[in-house]
């Protein structure tokens, strides 16, 4: 598999799905579902947190897997996990509930907005840099 290019730098606090989406965007100006299928990679699996779709991405981009995974939520039918750690569902999203607009101001324009990880965490109210 060729590599993307050019080139996205990895946020290790950005969600998987907020990388893939960013990547997506610059490489074919749609959401993340249009790179997925151009890459030929299991939309669901992926989207779910699986290792096999997220090594997929991690070929395609020169990142890590471990690193890829560490900002992944995986999706299973009666919970979730995250960093190898059983969770619910309620506890940890792979889609940010909530975000601080001032953290998305500093990414600059809407392209280049990231959603944090941590905005996925139920009981995170307020952003640890912003207040």
């Amino acid at each position: 598999m060729t590599l993307l290019q050019p080139a996205l730098a990895f946020d290790p606090e950005e969600t998987l799905l907020s990388y893939s989406g960013c990547l997506s965007v610059l490489h074919t100006g749609c959401g993340m579902r249009r790179l997925l299928k151009d890459r030929y990679f299991n939309v669901e699996h992926f989207v779910s947190g699986r290792p096999d779709a997220v090594e997929a991405l991690s070929a395609a981009t020169g990142q890590t897997q471990d690193a890829l995974m560490r900002t992944a939520v995986r999706v299973k039918q009666r919970g979730g996990e995250f960093r190898g750690e059983d969770t619910s569902k309620q506890f940890l999203s792979p889609r940010a509930a909530r975000y601080c607009p001032s953290c998305l101001i500093e990414d600059g324009e809407q392209a280049d907005w990231r959603f944090r990880l941590i905005w996925g965490f139920r009981h995170v109210q307020r952003c640890d840099k912003h207040g």
